[in-house]
């Protein structure tokens, strides 16, 4: 049974040909009720996020995830930030506004504001402190964790 189809696709931009894939949901795939977010993961050519784990290692994974980040720690990035947290937040948008030029991809998919704000509050002082923060998962901390301890070390 075919969910979706997939079509590859070019462009091109600053004399570049830059090319793509088209995900589309097929006739069957339109029809579908209910469909389990593993039957439609696409591995191919995306980035390290997208591991293959069992779908059982994943659900335990977010659990222990979704557990940890209940702590009373956490606060919502709705609540005030305090002078520190303010500077603090402040520093890491300057830190992902450079990432992201340097990487040439949009700040947001470095970190959103609202993570930005997580991470302020909690200031994470190890690599499993920011694990816990809202918003940062084993990807985003393996890729730039350091990065961001290294900021909230600088700040108060």
């Amino acid at each position: 049974l075919e969910l979706i189809e997939i079509q590859e696709a070019e462009f091109e931009k600053d004399g570049q040909v830059l090319r793509y894939r088209k995900v589309m949901a097929t006739h069957s795939g339109l029809s579908r009720q209910s469909v389990d977010r593993d039957d439609l993961l696409i591995a191919d050519g995306m980035v390290e996020e997208f591991g293959t784990q069992s779908a059982s290692t994943k659900s335990k994974r977010k659990s222990d995830r979704t557990a940890a980040k209940t702590t009373p720690a956490q606060a919502s990035p709705a609540a005030p930030l305090s002078a520190e947290q303010v500077e603090l937040a402040e520093r890491l948008r300057a830190w992902r506004t450079e990432q992201a030029k340097h990487l040439k991809i949009p700040p947001f998919l470095i970190l959103h504001n609202h993570t930005l704000e997580y991470i302020a509050q909690a200031k994470p002082a190890t690599r499993r402190q920011l694990l816990e923060v809202k918003g940062v998962g084993e990807a985003k901390a393996d890729k730039y964790g350091e990065a961001i301890l290294n900021v909230c070390n600088t700040v108060g």
